[in-house]
């Protein structure tokens, strides 16, 4: 603190020799001590000559006057902030002071799907932080960078469930966060709704979104824990980012959810499972030969929605228990899709029935796919989902067709 106050002297002292110059030009009767200090200042050749110049500074009467005008304005609009105005949140046995953007978040989010989310991540920068100071500068910077919709943050749990990984360098104690994809749209909206991040291009011809600060890995740990349902991102997650980070930094602070409880209710009004299908899955239709079938030509239209893992059959079975109208299947997947795994262990999710591809329809108007791909596929689906519903699409099979051949260069 006497560092700080010495260094502060010097800094305010030579704001004052400004202002002294200031008052010179209006004619006031400081003009004797401007011109010196000013020809004192000219005549400065050595570290001799600084040291004279700003005690001479220092010892003038309007100098010192503005210096501990600011000085004691400073310490008593600090300290009356840090422990008066600003609002009070408690957490448990513990009562701690909040910026009041922050409160008026908190307080405004009661009663909407974001409450539990936000008191949650603002708790776990409270903790981080045993300075006060360094607290609300974290929390602010982390609040005002807040601009994505409601369905996002689950949304982008079950896309990084299905594209994402979290990776550690033990080394250098540093954390990465990657999403790769051949197009690079939905990396930019992820970009844009963190408001951090980096995204480039690979010798591949595949795009990565990539987080490495510090206080951005922190947000994400915040969002991701208790909310991945796969076995593999958990453990990922749990031994390269949450046990280090509490090794590391935060000192055994953080404390480690496990995976989301769901209901039938509560499954289909949150958007995990929307982005989950846009990272491995799709939507579709088909035309099937059948012979009994004379009035259509001899097709059957089939209209499926679809994901795809390996060695994850008690999340499928997890998701097939809320999507009771889906059936399990063994899948032979390709070797380029899944290199170096076993055949055996690959499923696929599958709902291929009018009743419930409504039901999926619903579903997905209310949590839109954001990528491209699946995007364009949505838009296809929807209208042949409406013929097969019409049972116009008997006339027009050449349209589903062209249809279902651009799906394939997706």
């Amino acid at each position: 603190m006497l560092s700080i106050g010495v260094l502060g002297f010097i800094v305010w002292a030579h704001m004052g020799l400004s202002a002294s110059n200031c008052v010179t030009r209006a004619g006031l009767p400081a003009r004797r001590l401007s011109y010196m200090l000013e020809n004192t200042f000219a005549k400065v050749q050595s570290a001799g000559n600084y040291i004279k110049y700003y005690t001479l500074l220092c010892l003038s009467k309007s100098t010192l006057i503005i210096f501990s005008f600011f000085f004691i304005i400073f310490n008593l609009t600090t300290f009356a902030g840090l422990n008066i105005n600003f609002p009070k949140v408690t957490f448990g046995n513990a009562t701690y002071c909040l910026p009041r953007k922050a409160w008026w978040m908190v307080r405004g989010s009661i009663g909407s799907p974001e409450t539990t989310r936000l008191i949650s991540s603002t708790h776990s920068l409270i903790r981080t932080f045993h300075d006060p100071a360094a607290f609300l500068l974290s929390s602010t910077a982390a609040y005002s960078s807040y601009n994505y919709p409601d369905w996002f943050e689950d949304w982008f749990v079950g896309f990084a469930e299905g594209d994402g990984g979290f990776y550690v360098d033990l080394k250098t104690k540093r954390f990465y966060f990657k999403i790769r994809q051949k197009n690079p749209q939905v990396l930019y909206l992820i970009r844009n709704y963190f408001n951090f991040g980096s995204i480039f291009k690979s010798e591949d011809g595949y795009y990565s979104f990539s987080v490495q600060a510090k206080d951005h890995i922190f947000r994400l740990l915040s969002i991701f824990n208790g909310k991945l349902l796969l076995n593999k991102t958990n453990s990922q997650f749990l031994n390269n980012w949450f046990l280090n980070y509490n090794r590391w930094y935060d000192n055994n602070l953080l404390v480690y959810k496990d995976k989301p409880v769901f209901t039938n209710e509560t499954f289909f009004k949150n958007a995990w499972l929307c982005g989950f299908t846009d990272a491995d899955g799709s939507l579709g239709f088909k035309l099937l030969s059948d012979p009994s079938r004379t009035a259509s030509g001899g097709k059957r239209l089939r209209v499926y929605w679809y994901i795809d893992q390996v060695d994850e059959i008690q999340a499928l079975s997890l998701i097939q228990n809320f999507l009771f109208f889906c059936r399990l299947e063994n899948k032979s997947p390709y070797i380029h899709q899944y290199p170096g795994t076993r055949t055996e262990l690959a499923y696929r999710l599958m709902v291929d029935s009018l009743s419930g591809c409504k039901i999926l329809h619903n579903y997905f108007d209310n949590y839109n796919p954001q990528t491209t791909k699946l995007r364009v596929r949505w838009i296809r689906w929807k209208l042949i989902l409406t013929y097969l519903q019409s049972r116009d699409w008997k006339h027009r099979l050449a349209e589903i067709r062209h249809l279902i051949n651009l799906n394939r260069d997706l």
